[in-house]
């Protein structure tokens, strides 16, 4: 991509809340693409975040890979199923929170045959609510501080965390004070998640491009999830993880009469920001919410 330092006009964008902003692009050169990206103002004291928790029997062997030395940190699920369920009241079993936008974020493993195990683990950082979901294991992480303050950091497994109110991580830093560091390999062509942070952290970026589906979206490489972040007003950027796992989502308060999610029929005002191939949504590791406190 070429941009030639041109930087997206927000003021085009639509408006899911007054610090919640989203927009779509399609390309065709390099080669036909389409994804979406997300603004959020982390100027606004009320939004928070929230990361998937602790599955039950936390911390035991994972009972799907007896010879192998992993635990269950979180229960996979979907990125759609992590919305609505945090959206459902809390007396019908949910957490009752006006969630606005819905993301997937961490690798994870096992990922082998028949690649449906119901837990996960090493995914890199994880805290929710500022408890720890999953330990350090050498990834870059999304950190949201108790105080409010928002960093990229990769942490080691004896940092204390005891100041993270949230945690989220990825598998590497694509882009540092606007500098690209991802290869630009036109062979690594996949869907994509990316996580920018403007400078002085004032604004989250939330990218996603589809690919793998030629007569719709082609995909990206890494480098070019960077360009796109930077074009979209971020300085800082994270690759997360990608393929079929690339999820986003948000909860528009006017339901869009262009929303063709066969999936969203019920839910008209939940929107997917992104189109998988044959429609098909990946239970993840660990979803990430920005949901507007009481």
């Amino acid at each position: 991509m070429d941009f030639g330092g041109r930087r997206f006009d927000w003021a085009r964008a639509k408006e899911i809340h007054p610090s919640i902003l989203c927009t779509s692009f399609a390309v065709e050169h390099p080669r036909l693409m389409k994804g979406s990206c997300v603004r959020v103002d982390l100027a606004d004291t009320n939004l928070r975040f929230l990361a998937a928790g602790r599955a039950k029997a936390w911390g035991e062997p994972m009972p799907e890979c007896p010879d192998k030395p992993y635990r269950i940190r979180t229960r996979r699920q979907t990125v759609r199923d992590f919305m609505l369920e945090s959206r459902k009241a809390v007396s019908d079993g949910g957490r009752g929170l006006d969630m606005r936008v819905a993301v997937n974020s961490t690798p994870w493993s096992p990922w082998e045959s028949p690649w449906n195990h119901k837990y996960a683990d090493r995914t890199g950082l994880i805290v929710s609510e500022g408890e720890l979901v999953a330990p350090s294991i050498g990834y870059p992480s999304f950190i949201v501080y108790k105080d409010g303050a928002v960093a990229f950091r990769k942490l080691a497994p004896s940092d204390p965390i005891t100041n993270i109110q949230t945690a989220v991580s990825g598998f590497g830093i694509c882009m540092t004070n606007g500098i690209i560091l991802a290869r630009n390999n036109p062979a690594s062509l996949a869907p994509r998640t990316g996580f920018g942070l403007s400078r002085g952290q004032r604004y989250l970026y939330l990218f996603v491009v589809d690919g793998r589906q030629p007569d719709y979206s082609m995909g990206a490489n890494t480098y070019e999830v960077a360009e796109w972040l930077r074009y979209f007003g971020a300085d800082d950027g994270m690759n997360m993880d990608g393929g079929g796992s690339t999820t986003l989502f948000c909860w528009d308060p006017v339901p869009d009469p262009d929303n063709t999610d066969p999936k969203s029929k019920t839910t008209p005002n939940l929107h997917k920001l992104n189109r998988q191939q044959d429609n098909a949504e990946r239970s993840v590791a660990c979803p990430l919410g920005i949901y507007l406190a009481d």
